[in-house]
Parts: structure tokens; sequence; C-alpha cells
């Protein structure tokens, strides 16, 4: 059994790595910066390897807002080493699309367009919509850069479409298909959906 103060230091951790997040939401990535690496600091006392990826990828990410890119990329590696040596698909396909979008702030075109098409390949093989709409906007912005408006277009519409089939899905989820049968004064279950889920 672990000891109280393990679990103490795993909680403060993870309340760093979220002061951070909020920090970075905000547009305050000095601040964030501090938090997160304060969390990083404590990767002794706390060996939980799927957290020390979400903070370092995290602490790249408020290096690239602050225009630290060199640093950023060495993070957002570091993370990505990590996440594969955990096998978690989701958060490879994240740290892809983040490394990306570094080496595409750096001016590295090919290196983005490498990064981003395996995330989105990621991304589609384990049905995970929001690393497919991240590595397509990331494509988008790419094709821009290389003025191919016509690639970066196509891009963005496959990213709407992606939303859109999520939320249609998330919508029949929810759905609980049902009618009144009068005759029997009961409800059933029908075949077909509701009139909101059709749309």
């Amino acid at each position: 059994m672990k000891s109280l103060a393990y679990h103490d230091a795993a909680e403060e951790q993870r309340l760093l790595d979220e002061l951070g997040n909020l920090c970075l939401r905000m547009g305050q990535p000095e601040k964030a910066l501090r938090y997160l690496t304060r969390a990083q600091a404590m990767f002794e006392r706390v060996r939980y390897d799927p957290f020390k990826a979400t903070i370092l990828l995290n602490i790249g990410y408020a290096h690239m807002r602050l225009g630290q890119y060199r640093q950023a990329l060495k993070n957002i590696q570091e993370s990505l080493e990590v996440t594969r040596k955990l096998g978690s698909k989701p958060l490879e396909a994240e740290s892809l699309a983040r490394l990306g979008d570094c080496l595409l702030r750096m001016g590295d075109l090919p290196g983005a367009e490498r990064n981003f098409s395996a995330s989105l390949a990621l991304g589609e093989q384990i049905g995970l919509p929001a690393a497919v709409v991240a590595a397509r906007r990331g494509l988008a912005e790419m094709w821009r850069k290389k003025n191919d408006n016509l690639k970066a277009l196509a891009n963005l519409r496959s990213a709407v479409e992606t939303i859109e089939a999520q939320r249609n899905s998330v919508r029949r989820r929810n759905c609980v298909p049902v009618f009144w049968n009068r005759t029997r004064r009961s409800t059933k279950i029908s075949s077909r959906f509701c009139r909101r889920c059709t749309k």
C-alpha cells in the first residue's frame, strides 16, 4: 500500500497541472509555465507515467505560446516518447498533433505535414474525432502556408464533417425511440428514430 504522502504528492501534482491548464486557457502562459514546471519537478516523488506525458505536453504548449519553440519541441518529443512507451493511442495522437503544430510554427512544413498526417491516421484508426479534427485543422494551416488553398479548404471541410457526424452520433445514442400504442395503452420500442434524430 502506498503511503499517504505519495497520494498527497500525486494530488498536488494533478492540481498544479489543472492550474497550468486553466492559465493556458486564460491566455497566461508565463503563469501556466510556473505551475507546470512545479508539477514536473514532482516526477521523482510521483512516478505515474501517463500524468508525466500529459504534463510534458502541457509544458510544451506553454512554451509554444511564449514563442520558445525549441524548448516546446523538446518537451513535446519527450511526451511522445513516454506516450509510446505506455501505448496510449489517444495521447499519442494529441502529442503528434502538437508536435506538428510546433514544427509548423518553426517553419518545418514537411515535418509538420508528417506529424499531422500520423495524428490523423491514428485518430481515424482509434475513432477519436477530436484528434481527427485537430489534425485536419493543422493540415489546413500547413496547406495555407504552402499557398494551396484548395487543399486547406478540403481539410477544413473534412473537419466540419467529422464534427457534424460526431454530433449526430451522440444525438442518436441519447435518443430513446418509443411511440405510444393506443390499443394496448403502453409504450413500445420503435425501430424508427424520433423526428429530432432524423434531421
